[in-house]
């Protein structure tokens, strides 16, 4: 960006140095420094102007800002040390050159803090994020993350190493999309239960996509919520257990995975179990995580549970190793899914709002009645609902009294609300 922006200065400059046999003229480098100082000003005024006064903004990775911001310092300094310290008024040969391994040097080095290499794998890596599992804050803050993390991807889900073996890549694929899937279907029907929603997200996932990848979307689903669930008969086909057996598996491997590797579980659950298989006698191993459970509304929040270096105990009540044919203990490996997704859904819900009866008939000579509304699916927090009445073909000062005002539903208040209506009964 800056030589881009500071390359009509450069060419000038370099063609004037030439032509006065090296020495600086009137346009000089000074113009150079002063436009590339005038274009950081003008770029941090803008991007501060940008944003409406209503909102904020934050760097979400400060390493690459911080590299970025130091070689920035740093090149004034520099200017300053061989145009005064090192040689008063004259630039040297080895400064010039100096200066140009700079260059390489900058991009290596916001390469190494971008892909956190060298002594980045020796420091912690702690982000702060927000509810729906982005990255909000930079290194040294908030809570610690997964040391495979990527990054995150737009939908606020995170893209794990693990990723560069394609079967691992397609279904990690599949869970984040069925997890933003299961967010939507949660914000449409608060009134479904944890069931319905996990049987409708599973047929959409299904009815979408080509017809072609459906056997992967198949076999990725079926690790997500288990073998024994609720679209067992209907999504298993024999068609596929024709391609699962062209895999060949090896006797002398012991596949650790969770089975399911999803969980959608209530803030309320209190304690509930995530269940790890290993092949072979498919013996298993429960592990139980406790959900805090708090009065504060708030957005279904998910996290991971992932394995890592599995190895053999010798303990006296550990799980005895495999053997395989030859006798010898079996290897131990990680299949896929190794990283089990719990999407925690909020029971602080401020409530679902509609009228009991969706149409009412009623004489003109009624006077006024009662439209209830009631609320469901929740009665977290104090709620105000402004209303209001529409002309149909009924008209206004005509047909019946305009009326508009508020309803109020107080928290925890589960009561039928209702408002009065009066019909112009013409005589």
């Amino acid at each position: 960006m800056a030589l881009g922006s500071s390359a009509p200065e450069i060419l000038l400059s370099v063609i004037e140095v030439i032509g006065q046999g090296f020495q600086a003229g009137e346009l000089g480098p000074g113009t150079i420094v002063g436009s590339a100082a005038f274009n950081m000003f003008v770029i941090i005024a803008i991007c501060v102007w940008a944003i409406p006064s209503t909102e904020h903004r934050k760097i979400k990775h400060l390493r690459v800002f911080f590299v970025t911001m130091t070689w920035s310092v740093f090149a004034y300094i520099w200017l300053y040390l061989i145009l005064t310290w090192s040689s008063y008024g004259v630039i040297e040969v080895w400064e010039g050159i100096v200066t140009f391994l700079f260059f390489p040097t900058t991009v290596l080095t916001a390469y190494i803090a971008d892909r956190r290499l060298l002594i980045y794998k020796y420091l912690s890596k702690k982000y702060r994020m927000n509810k729906r599992g982005v990255i909000v804050g930079g290194e040294g803050e908030g809570g610690a993350v997964e040391m495979g993390v990527q990054g995150c991807n737009k939908s606020g889900l995170k893209v794990f190493e693990e990723e560069e073996n394609e079967e691992v890549k397609e279904f990690e694929e599949h869970r984040r999309e069925y997890i933003q899937l299961l967010r939507e279907l949660r914000r449409k029907n608060p009134e479904k239960s944890m069931e319905e929603l996990e049987l409708m997200a599973r047929e959409e996932i299904l009815e979408k996509g080509p017809k072609s990848r459906a056997f992967y979307r198949l076999q990725a689903t079926k690790k997500l919520t288990g073998g024994g669930n609720l679209l067992k008969k209907k999504l298993e086909k024999p068609e596929p257990e024709k391609e699962e057996s062209k895999e060949t598996i090896r006797d002398d491997v012991c596949r650790i995975y969770f089975n399911p590797a999803h969980y959608t579980v209530m803030e309320s659950v209190g304690q509930f179990a995530v269940t790890i298989v290993r092949s072979g006698d498919l013996s298993h191993s429960q592990v139980y995580i406790t959900v805090i459970d708090d009065d504060i509304f708030e957005e279904d929040e998910h996290f991971y549970v992932r394995l890592s270096n599995p190895r053999y105990l010798n303990q006296p009540d550990a799980i005895p190793p495999l053997r395989a044919v030859n006798g010898a203990t079996s290897q131990l490996q990680l299949a896929t899914p190794s990283i089990a997704t719990v999407m925690i859904l909020d029971d602080d819900h401020s409530g679902v709002f509609g009228f009991q009866d969706v149409a009412q008939e009623v004489p003109e000579s009624v006077g006024e009645f009662r439209l209830k509304v009631v609320r469901y699916s929740g009665a977290r927090g104090r709620v105000i609902i402004p209303f209001r009445t529409l002309e149909g073909s009924a008209k206004h000062g005509k047909d019946y009294k305009h009326v508009e005002g508020i309803l109020v539903f107080e928290n925890n208040e589960n009561a039928a609300f209702s408002f009065l209506c009066s019909p112009c009964n013409a005589l």
